[in-house]
């Protein structure tokens, strides 16, 4: 039985894309954000306040989150703009850094 091999190239095209680049080109990822400010800056132990973050180099998307110390997540975290993300703050107690990953 003879088998019979087919190749198939596949050209995937996304919206928006560019594909002009030169294989030589460096790929340069995005620069991390920044947090700059907290509005309110202090809150009940309870959580459960809107804060609005202020910042640099917000993205939307499914990767947005935001935590109020390592593994204490925000919840209701809305992209604003490139420098504006509002969320609603957990339950905590302490000084804790305000971390936006993207």
């Amino acid at each position: 039985m003879r088998m019979r091999w087919f190749v198939v190239f596949m050209v995937i095209m996304l919206a928006g894309c560019s594909c002009n680049r030169s294989h030589d080109d460096p790929v340069v990822p995005p620069p991390p954000p920044t947090v700059t400010a907290c509005d309110p800056n202090e809150g009940p132990e309870a959580g459960g306040i809107s804060v609005t973050i202020a910042g640099a180099n917000f993205r939307n998307g499914a990767l947005l989150d935001v935590e109020f110390g390592a593994g204490n997540s925000a919840a209701n975290v809305t992209f604003v703009d490139g420098t504006t993300i509002t969320c609603d703050t957990p339950a905590g107690v302490g000084t804790v850094d305000v971390i936006v990953t993207n």
